[in-house]
């Protein structure tokens, strides 16, 4: 329905409407006029302004106007106590709607700060803000799962640090015990045993082999140290106890001892031991056959006795024995290049449960042993057959030289003094050793060369001719011959070829002068001059000591050698001669 002016119906000539006298007033009636605008909402002053428009009066009914407007009134009235009424429940709900939100923004702010129990009453008038608040109650209770697991999760990583630590530190038996609820951590601990099982296998294993290997090396060292016992010694008594020394470490047992084997009376005696607390074993003597050692012997193999005190064979035979408390023993034989050298015995104070490297062991420290009383044996017997044979050669030597004593009745006993007293003089000018054992046999031998002078000429009553003074001086020649191509007394050449050399140099065969003459010689020559002197010859009588010390003094530095004539006349006065 179309709107009209109230001045286009009641024709008014003189437009006294404010509206209509007004250029940019327009009818209040009409949206998007001036009027409108600016008096909008005052509905009351809008109609007074109408009634006190003349034209408006005229034409309208004041009265009915007035309840219209009475009537308008009071529906306004209702109208706006309903908009009051309205606003007030729009206020009520404006204040609950912000508690709510505040409380929805609490429990936000609460969760986030890591509180996961935060709870807030769900009740609200409002629809959205029950539901919104639901939906945080349900984000706490989310967060508090999450946060249970988490702290489940923190606590079994704990515990898997805890035990890798104890691992680590040499712990192969720490394990992660319980359950969890977290299937991942679960799934964690049983992977983490599985490696700790395997670690712990992997550690007790190489342990194991290391072990072995200390132990290995342990022996290995034990043995050499016997080793270096036997090569540094000649002596058994020595490497015996290095032996049991070993033995008794290596093998970790309380006592050990050496019976040997006497070649002679075929009897094991006693010969060293470690670890006794008593002399009870040191007087052993058994034949093959009796007791365990005895028996070890006759049949060549170890004999174990778990227990002495229910079996003591002839151990028994010993009171002392009872103090040691001896339980477990056992007894090796000591076998060399098949031969029996005697038995190890070991002693122990507590049972013994050996493995079979330890008894292996066992017979490798027995055959060491062997070895090395094998060495000292045939050391012994090589000794004893070398004393023998060297004095065998002297005892040649002695007979030889006697024999050319014989031979030569006017040197007789001449060989043996004059080696004596050869040796005093070496002694006193520092000479020991080897050297007095060729100086000796070369004193013994000094006229082996006259074997080649026939005998017209050596045992000729009266002066020699010339020419057979010439055949005379070969002699030294004639040792030089012999006795150089005997390798043990090539050494002893010395006196036999160089006794007839002169200090001035005209002696022979050689003609060698001073020092040049070996020191041995030069000794002898004194000796056999001051003996042949003090002797008879066919040709002459001895001469007395004087005349021979006054020779001896004269022929210093022109036949002799100074400082042996000075020691040799010392020795003479220090001997009263």
């Amino acid at each position: 329905m179309e709107k009209v002016k109230c001045w286009a119906v009641f024709k008014c000539a003189e437009k006294e409407c404010p509206a209509y006298k007004s250029r940019n007033l327009r009818c209040w009636l009409f949206s998007n006029t001036h009027c409108r605008n600016e008096i909008q909402g005052e509905f009351i002053e809008k109609m007074e302004m109408c009634f006190n428009c003349k034209v408006f009066r005229n034409n309208m009914d004041i009265n009915a106007m007035k309840a219209t407007v009475r009537l308008t009134n009071t529906q306004i009235k209702n109208l706006r106590q309903l908009v009051d009424n309205r606003e007030k429940e729009l206020e009520n709900v404006s204040l609950e709607l912000a508690l709510d939100i505040s409380e929805v923004f609490d429990g936000l702010r609460r969760i986030s700060s890591g509180d996961p129990g935060t709870r807030i009453n769900e009740k609200s008038s409002i629809e959205l803000l029950s539901r919104l608040k639901q939906m945080v109650n349900s984000t706490a209770e989310n967060m508090e799962e999450i946060v249970d697991q988490f702290h489940e999760v923190a606590i079994d990583l704990a515990e898997h640090f805890d035990v890798l630590s104890r691992v680590s530190r040499g712990d192969l038996i720490a394990r992660i015990d319980g359950n969890s609820n977290i299937e991942l951590m679960e799934a964690l601990k049983k992977v983490t045993n599985r490696m700790i099982g395997s670690i712990s296998e992997e550690m007790t294993e190489r342990k194991k082999a290391e072990h072995q290997i200390q132990r290995n090396l342990k022996r290995i060292r034990a043995l050499h140290a016997i080793d270096l016992a036997i090569t540094s010694s000649l002596d058994v008594r020595p490497t015996l106890d290095v032996l049991l020394d070993q033995v008794t470490t290596q093998l970790n047992v309380h006592a050990a001892d050496v019976l040997l084997l006497s070649p002679y009376t075929h009897t094991l005696e006693y010969a060293a031991g470690r670890g006794f607390n008593s002399v009870a074993l040191q007087h052993t003597r058994l034949r093959i056959g009796d007791g365990h050692a005895g028996r070890a012997v006759l049949e060549r193999r170890i004999i174990n006795i778990p227990n002495l005190v229910d079996s003591p064979g002839d151990l028994v035979r010993s009171p002392l024995l009872e103090r040691e408390r001896f339980v477990a023993y056992y007894c090796s034989p000591l076998v060399a290049k098949g031969q029996i050298k005697g038995v190890l015995e070991i002693f122990h104070r507590e049972p013994l449960d050996p493995d079979q490297e330890w008894l292996d062991f066992l017979e490798t420290l027995s055959s060491q042993g062997a070895i090395a009383i094998d060495n000292a044996e045939l050391f012994e017997n090589m000794q004893r057959s070398n004393i023998e044979l060297i004095r065998a050669y002297d005892d040649t030597l002695e007979g030889l030289s006697r024999a050319l004593d014989l031979r030569d009745k006017e040197t007789e006993g001449h060989t043996r003094r004059v080696a004596d007293i050869t040796l005093q003089i070496a002694r006193s000018l520092g000479i020991g050793g080897v050297e007095l054992v060729n100086m000796r046999r070369g004193a013994l031998l000094h006229d082996i060369g006259k074997i080649g002078i026939p005998d017209y000429i050596l045992l000729k009553p009266g002066p020699l001719t010339d020419e057979e003074y010439e055949i005379m001086h070969k002699h030294p020649a004639f040792a030089y011959e012999l006795l150089s191509s005997v390798a043990f007394l090539r050494p002893a050449l010395d006196i036999p070829y160089c006794h007839h050399e002169k200090w001035n140099g005209t002696g022979y065969p050689r003609a060698l002068k001073g020092e040049k003459i070996p020191l041995s010689a030069r000794i002898f020559a004194v000796v056999d001059v001051w003996d042949a002197l003090n002797s008879d010859r066919p040709y002459r009588k001895a001469w007395s000591k004087e005349e021979t010390k006054e020779h001896l003094k004269q022929q210093a530095g022109v036949h002799f050698d100074p400082k042996v004539v000075d020691v040799f006349l010392k020795l003479l006065s220090e001997q009263g001669l």
